[in-house]
């Protein structure tokens, strides 16, 4: 959010909520000054530092969400927490594949960032691929919209599927997409390492009917327009969904050592923020899952055949990122 994203915010709270939209305002600006200052000063690590074939990645899991349904799942041998080097999708995404091009690269980014710390193109400017190992060694398999800004050609295989046009005009992914794309590249090629960066989660949450929900619950919350109770639920749910196609993956690829864990989680109200901004050291955003578990390829499950992929249009990108509550 910029400068005047935040002043168009002020005029809109004020107008709908008076002097009490002030308090929100002031959150927001708190929150984005955490941002502004972790940048530079931040806690946690990247996964690479720990052993692992296959990582499963679910975005915006918090740790206590999935704590409580950690006990409906056999192939979850062991469940514990891990303190993640990002608040953010993209934080997460450039710290652990890319780099600054130099020292004065990343002050000009920060630089940049000071008037809007969400802008992503500052990243296509001033950071380039990461020359470590394990990036060339890795198959990513995303639906991360955020990932568009990474070369494909750095990994080892590389299936942006949040940046592709789908099959419908749907703007949210459902996670079949992902097993299936994680199970061919595993039946048909033998990466060192595999990561799985599933949707969901994050928003938008699902109504009854399946349909999806309003990315921006988190903020509808801060605003007394949602109940924490019936969100939670509603997070709880896409936890759910996500992990039943996480079994479904496990019974069809072969992997000794699995680890579910998260790029990031959510802030409901802890240090007055709400949801998620890149590098703010927030525990209730850093600190994620680290379930152990093993994978053996029983062949359950074929997936659809597909053709290549076709880039969606920066419509379709944008559509995508308004419906996870990104404005």
């Amino acid at each position: 959010m910029g400068i005047q994203d935040w002043i168009g915010e002020i005029r809109q709270d004020y107008g709908r909520y008076g002097l009490h939209g002030f308090k929100f305002n002031i959150q927001d600006l708190f929150q984005g000054t955490l941002s502004r200052g972790g940048f530079w000063i931040n806690y946690g690590a990247d996964c690479y530092g720990r052993e692992w074939d296959l990582l499963v990645v679910l975005d915006a899991c918090r740790w206590d969400l999935f704590e409580e349904v950690a006990d409906e799942y056999d192939f979850i041998e062991s469940s514990g927490t891990f303190i993640s080097t990002a608040s953010h999708s993209r934080e997460w995404l450039h710290k652990h594949f890319m780099e600054p091009k130099s020292a004065k690269h990343k002050i000009k980014a920060w630089t940049e960032l000071l008037p809007n710390v969400d802008d992503m193109d500052v990243f296509e400017d001033h950071y380039t691929m990461s020359g470590r190992p394990e990036v060339a060694e890795t198959a990513y398999i995303t639906w991360n919209v955020f990932a568009r800004m990474l070369e494909g050609d750095a990994f080892y295989e590389y299936v942006p599927v949040g940046k592709a046009k789908w099959d419908n005009s749907e703007t949210i992914l459902n996670p079949r997409t992902i097993t299936d794309e994680t199970v061919r590249v595993m039946r048909e090629s033998e990466p060192e390492y595999v990561i799985a960066h599933y949707m969901q989660p994050h928003t938008p949450f699902r109504d009854s009917g399946g349909s999806a929900l309003d990315g921006s619950v988190w903020e509808r919350i801060q605003r007394g327009e949602k109940q924490y109770d019936e969100a939670w639920t509603e997070y709880k749910n896409n936890l759910r969904w996500v992990l039943d196609d996480v079994e479904l993956l496990l019974e069809n690829v072969d992997a000794e050592n699995v680890v579910i864990t998260a790029d990031h989680g959510n802030a409901i109200g802890e240090w007055s923020c709400y949801g998620h901004r890149p590098y703010v050291p927030n525990p209730a955003m850093k600190r994620v899952p680290w379930a152990l578990a093993t994978a053996t390829d029983e062949k359950t499950y074929e997936p659809e055949p597909r053709e290549e992929y076709e880039s969606a249009s920066e419509e379709e990108i944008t559509e995508r990122l308004e419906a996870l509550g990104y404005k």
